[in-house]
């Protein structure tokens, strides 16, 4: 071989990649240490937001930025016949010393890619969460995840996503067709049942997603799927139609019980909608699984509020992030981030330490309303 690909995953924000970046860091040493003739190149959610940075970092001869379905390609391509790389779309390198970057590589029709090479993977080897299959608990094989979209037409400002679609919100759909065929493919030749749709957002455009529940339905396929939604995307027809599909779970980013808070991270529906989306989507037999936001200095009635949230919402699955932070939540624009002194990546999950260290590329630091905990050594000015 001579290029490795050490792609740091996190294509939701629950899986952001930044907390991977200890393990990767380490793999790359690793392996330069192993092969030192051996390029490497960084791809993923934390390179394309600060490719840079991890270039200059990281045990790195290249940084992928975005997607990479055409720019590793390309690369390898220009590596194997010696040729320059320097106009390879999304790819980062160093020449003379310093960082410089080809032109921007651009988003693609995800209908033009070709099927996953599910055939390359030890498919034996994977399983879904234990919650994903309450049901069938003894039956957590097969497991497959499958996108029926890429990016996501929203901005909440937490959400670091749109480093790998250009920095801009948008989406771009498989037409269900597409996504059905793989599904077959994957109960045919595997006798997979329980799937995860990896896109950021499922739940958004009701013809859509009616036309591939009926296509799963018309299939007799017997999944077990879980999959993103908004409470104000949803509505009883397309609940209903799900659960008949199979979808047995929907993860909601709830966020809070606190209109600040859901207001200052650009979620701007009201409780009204959650108790209505979380109505009818407990009429509709379907699990919630909830997103929350815990501010590390949370007053004593919004504890309760958000407990109560959870309790009337009958959340199977809670998943806080604590960011280490004062509310009130408001969106600034950052003019100053300094880090004297670097540590480590984050361990602790999507925390806003790991992010706000970066300028404010991937997420968290729209949060700020003062500055981080002292002892990261962080000094954020806002305006």
């Amino acid at each position: 071989p001579i290029l490795t690909d050490i792609e740091v995953l996190g294509a939701n924000p629950s899986a952001s990649s930044t907390p991977k970046m200890t393990a990767a860091s380490e793999v790359a040493r690793a392996l330069k240490k192993k092969a030192p003739q051996l390029k490497a190149i960084f791809s993923g959610l934390h390179p394309s937001a600060l490719p840079e940075e991890t270039l200059r970092e990281e045990a790195a001869d290249f940084v992928c930025q975005g997607e990479g379905f055409s720019t590793i390609p390309l690369l390898l391509n220009a590596l194997k016949s010696n040729r320059s790389y320097s106009q390879v779309p999304g790819l980062w390198y160093v020449e003379g010393g310093k960082p410089k970057s080809g032109p921007p590589a651009t988003l693609v029709n995800p209908d033009q890619l070709p099927l996953t090479a599910w055939d390359l993977l030890p498919m034996e080897k994977y399983r879904a969460h234990n919650w994903h299959c309450f049901d069938h608990i003894e039956q957590r094989q097969p497991y497959a995840v499958v996108y029926t979209s890429l990016g996501c037409p929203f901005y909440c400002s937490y959400c670091n996503i749109h480093a790998l679609y250009d920095g801009k919100a948008g989406i771009r759909f498989r037409s269900p067709e597409k996504v059905v065929e793989e599904i077959d493919y994957l109960v045919k030749n595997y006798k997979v049942k329980n799937i995860k749709f990896l896109d950021e957002l499922f739940a958004l455009n009701e013809d859509r997603v009616n036309r591939i529940c009926d296509l799963i339905i018309e299939g007799s396929y017997d999944l077990n799927i879980w999959a993103y939604a908004r409470v104000d995307t949803v509505n009883e027809r397309m609940l209903q139609k799900m659960k008949q599909a199979g979808i047995n779970w929907l993860a909601y980013g709830f966020e809070s019980a606190s209109a600040e808070v859901r207001h200052g991270v650009a979620k701007r529906f009201g409780e009204d909608v959650v108790s209505k989306a979380v109505a009818m989507t407990k009429a509709a037999g379907i699990y919630i699984i909830g997103n929350y936001i815990k501010p590390i200095k949370e007053k004593v009635e919004m504890v309760n509020k958000n407990m109560r949230l959870r309790m009337i919402s009958m959340t199977v699955v809670v998943i806080i992030y604590i960011f280490l932070i004062n509310i009130p939540l408001f969106s600034h624009n950052i003019v100053e981030c300094n880090t004297p002194i670097f540590i480590s990546y984050c361990y602790f999950g999507f925390a806003a330490v790991s992010c706000s260290l970066f300028k404010a590329v991937i997420s968290i630091t729209a949060f700020c309303s003062e500055k981080i905990q002292p002892f990261y050594q962080i000094k954020v000015v806002i305006d």
